[in-house]
């Protein structure tokens, strides 16, 4: 990453209004700085990952993220069922596009195919409640090709690596550094 890049993203996520409330570009945040510090070391040493589709937007503050990381390489799709909370001035410019729709519809889980079907890509599921997130990493954990991620989060909270350890021919990507950094990510590569 370039140092202007670098000196742009240090200081946006230097927002902090209250030790549990952080802020990236002005817009809430829901992941951590470590989380946002281990995206940014994989972005930095996987120039090839050219598409992201992230599963809830929230409020776009992670959007916004990966959108900077996708500026000048890539491209994001983010889905959510909600879009009342999303900062939509803040992402101006980026390479973002939106889809309102629930992440469990067959017609998502098609468009993301369609989305990823020629770029190296990330899947980074942030959506719904606790009784779903295995079943959303199942799903988008199976039309991934080779050499995609997938990364889920509240992981050792919502989702455990047992819910996990059925899929085939997915292997760690960064997980240590995620455990190390205690960020809740679960981070596959398909093998």
């Amino acid at each position: 990453m370039d140092t202007k890049i670098a000196n742009q993203l240090l200081t946006k996520l230097s927002n902090i209004r209250s030790p549990h409330e952080l802020y990236y570009g002005g817009i809430r945040l829901q992941q951590s700085w470590t989380t946002l510090f281990v995206l940014e070391r994989i972005f930095d040493e996987n120039k090839d990952i050219t598409a992201i589709v992230e599963l809830g937007t929230g409020h776009g503050a992670l959007t916004a993220f990966f959108g900077l990381h996708m500026k000048n390489r890539g491209r994001v799709l983010t889905w959510d069922v909600d879009d009342s909370q999303i900062e939509w001035t803040k992402l101006e410019g980026l390479p973002c596009q939106f889809i309102k729709a629930d992440i469990l519809d067959q017609r998502a889980q098609k468009w993301t195919c369609e989305f990823i079907a020629n770029d190296r890509s990330l899947i980074f599921c942030d959506a719904g409640e606790r009784d779903i997130r295995s079943k959303q990493f199942h799903i988008y954990a199976a039309i991934l090709k080779p050499h995609d991620v997938i990364m889920i989060h509240d992981y050792k909270n919502s989702i455990q690596d047992s819910d996990v350890k059925d899929i085939k021919d997915l292997q760690p990507f960064y997980q240590e550094m995620f455990d190390d950094y205690r960020t809740f990510i679960l981070s596959r590569i398909k093998v």
